[in-house]
C-alpha cells in the first residue's frame, strides 16, 4: 500500500483529525513517511538547506563550537548533538573543519546525530569512529556536557492551524469528503489551543490563520532538561510573536508545502509524498530556557551570525584566491546565497547558554588568516 493511500485510510478511519495529526502521518508515523524514507534535500530533491549550500557553513559553526569549548574550559570530552541530522553534511563539515581548527578540540569531540531515518552508512571516513546515531527516545537518556545543535528542526514539527471567522475561533482539520482531502472548519473547542494563544499573545485578526505548536515546549523542556552544562545553537526560520502572528504578509498562516524545490499550492495533493514545514516561534524556545536557567547569549539573523564569525574576511580569502573561475564563481554564489537576508541569511540563530563563563572570546584577525578557507569543489 502507498503511503498516500496509508494517510487517506487513517484519516477517513479517525477524521476529521487536526492538521497536527495529519502533519505526523505524512511526516513521521510509519515507514515510508516522508521524513523516514528518504533523503530530500538538494536542487533535484524537494528543497535545500545551508549546509547543502557551502561548507562555510558547518565550518563558522565550527568556529562557534570552538568557542563554546573554551568557556567550558576545553574538556577533554565536548558532545555535540544534532537534532534533525538529515543525510550528516552539516555534521562531515564540521568535524573536517574542526580537525582544522585544533586537534585538541577535534579529539575532545563526541558527536550524536538525532534523526527518525537510520543514516550510519552516511557518515564514512576519519569521522565514522566518532559519530553515533540515536533516535529522540534514546536522547531522552542522555547527560549532555557541550552543545545541542540544530539547523531546520522545529520548523518541521507538526502543528495545529486555527482561523477566525464571523468573530469566532476555529480549528482547520482535515477530513475526506467523496474523493480526495480537503479542510474543513471546527469551532475550536481544545483548551490546550486556547491556552497556548493567551499564553504566547497570538494574534489572530478576522480572516486570519494562524499555525499553534503544542509540542515545541515539551520538546525544549526536554533537551534543557538533558544538557546539564552547555549551549544551545538553533537556526531556523521564525520569530518573535509581535513579527509572525497578525502580519498582513502572513494573513494565511506560514504553513508551507514544497515539492522538487517548488512551492506546493495544495498542501493536502500528495500526502506523504511532500515537505511541510511552518515558521518558528521563538520565543517559547527563549522562555522556557529562561525559566530552565538558560542564559540568552544571541538572537540575530544568520547573516549577522556568519560575518561575526569571520565570513567576511573568508569571502576576501576568496577573492584574493587563484581557483578557477568557475569554481570562483559557484563558490562565490554560494556563499552570498547564505547571507541573502531575503532567504537563508534571514533565518534566526538563537544561542542559549549554562556555562560559567562567558562564550564569545573571538580569535584575533591573525588566527582567522591562519584558517583555511572552505572551498566546494563539486557540486553536492
Amino acid at each position: 500500500m502507498s503511503i498516500e493511500s496509508k494517510i487517506i485510510d487513517s484519516v477517513r478511519l479517525h477524521g476529521p483529525v487536526s492538521y497536527a495529526e495529519f502533519m505526523q502521518l505524512c511526516l513521521y508515523e510509519f515507514e515510508d513517511s516522508y521524513y523516514r524514507k528518504q533523503d530530500p534535500i538538494g536542487f533535484q530533491a524537494d528543497f535545500y538547506t545551508s549546509p547543502f549550500l557551502h561548507p562555510i557553513f558547518g565550518s563558522l559553526i565550527g568556529i562557534k563550537l570552538f568557542y563554546m569549548w573554551n568557556a567550558l574550559k576545553r574538556p577533554d570530552v565536548f558532545e555535540i548533538v544534532e537534532l534533525g541530522a538529515g543525510n550528516g553534511q552539516l555534521s562531515t563539515d564540521i568535524l573536517d573543519y574542526a580537525k582544522h581548527i585544533s586537534k585538541d578540540f577535534y579529539d575532545a569531540i563526541q558527536y550524536t546525530c538525532v534523526e527518525v531515518r537510520h543514516l550510519s552508512g552516511e557518515i564514512r571516513g576519519s569521522h565514522s569512529d566518532k559519530v553515533h546515531f540515536i533516535g529522540m527516545e534514546e536522547l531522552l537518556l542522555c547527560k549532555i556536557h557541550g552543545c545541542v545543535l540544530s539547523n531546520e528542526f522545529f520548523d518541521a514539527i507538526p502543528v495545529h492551524r486555527v482561523c477566525r471567522k464571523n468573530g469566532e475561533l476555529f480549528e482547520i482539520k482535515v477530513e475526506w469528503y467523496e474523493s480526495g482531502l480537503r479542510e474543513t472548519f471546527i469551532k475550536l473547542t481544545d483548551a490546550r489551543i486556547s491556552k497556548h494563544i493567551e499564553k504566547w499573545d497570538v494574534d489572530i485578526p478576522e480572516g486570519y490563520t494562524v499555525e499553534i505548536n503544542l509540542l515545541t515546549e515539551s520538546i525544549i523542556d526536554n533537551i534543557l532538561g538533558i544538557l546539564k552544562e552547555g549551549f544551545i545553537l538553533t537556526i531556523d526560520y521564525g520569530d518573535l510573536p509581535q513579527d509572525l502572528y497578525g502580519i498582513a504578509s502572513r494573513k494565511n498562516g506560514t504553513l508551507r508545502s514544497f515539492k522538487n524545490n517548488i512551492q506546493v499550492r495544495n498542501i493536502l495533493d500528495a500526502p506523504g509524498t511532500q515537505d511541510i514545514t511552518c515558521h518558528v516561534n521563538f520565543a517559547i524556545l527563549m522562555d522556557r530556557g529562561e525559566k530552565s536557567g538558560f542564559k540568552l547569549e544571541e538572537f540575530i539573523s544568520q547573516r549577522q551570525f556568519m560575518m561575526d564569525l569571520g565570513c567576511g574576511i573568508m569571502l576576501s580569502k576568496l577573492d584574493n584566491s587563484e581557483i578557477e573561475r568557475t569554481m570562483y564563481v559557484l563558490n562565490k554564489r554560494r556563499i552570498e546565497n547564505l547571507l541573502d537576508e531575503s532567504g537563508l541569511g534571514g533565518f534566526k540563530v538563537l544561542v542559549q547558554s549554562k556555562c560559567e563563563f562567558p562564550i564569545n572570546i573571538p580569535l584575533s584577525e591573525d588566527v582567522f588568516q591562519r584558517l583555511r578557507l572552505p572551498i566546494l569543489t563539486t557540486d553536492r
